[in-house]
């Protein structure tokens, strides 16, 4: 059993850890235990399980481990592997794009909207000192966008 942990994270940490939880449960076979991210209804929960937990490493000494690594010892844990906030990393997804595309409405057809949201993570960021000024993202959004008017809320 593959589960996404707990469900109390941010919205972009619930996504990283259901995409990841549900591509180790498909390529394993395994049943998969999930909490419902309202904004995506196509993720769902899949099961309820009660057990010893053990969560999946993501990260050795020299940095991201490969996928072989994960899936063998995913594999190997007799009993629920568990996905934390740790794999936030883009390579992970890449190979599964098109399945996560479709899991998360993606794939749709959707009608066309005339603006841009753009969220801006500030939290940790900030203490960080990663965060950039709100217009940075207007000066970028005016060199992308020439055409579109740039404001800020």
């Amino acid at each position: 059993m593959i589960s996404t942990g707990n469900p109390s994270g941010q919205l972009g940490n619930q996504i990283f850890q259901y995409c990841i939880a549900r591509i180790l449960a498909e390529e394993l076979g395994s049943g998969l235990e999930s909490f419902p991210l309202r904004e995506f209804p196509l993720c769902m929960p899949f099961g309820q399980v009660e057990g010893e937990r053990r969560q999946i490493n993501f990260r050795d000494k020299n940095g991201f481990r490969p996928w072989g690594e994960i899936f063998n010892e995913a594999e190997e844990w007799n009993g629920i592997s568990v996905v934390g906030a740790a794999p936030q990393n883009i390579d992970y997804l890449k190979p599964y794009q098109g399945r996560i595309q479709h899991w998360l409405g993606f794939d749709e057809p959707r009608e066309p909207i005339d603006e841009v949201l753009i969220h801006v993570r500030l939290r940790d960021y900030i203490n960080l000192q990663w965060a950039m000024t709100p217009e940075y993202y207007v000066m970028i959004l005016k060199r992308l966008l020439p055409a579109l008017k740039v404001g800020t809320r």
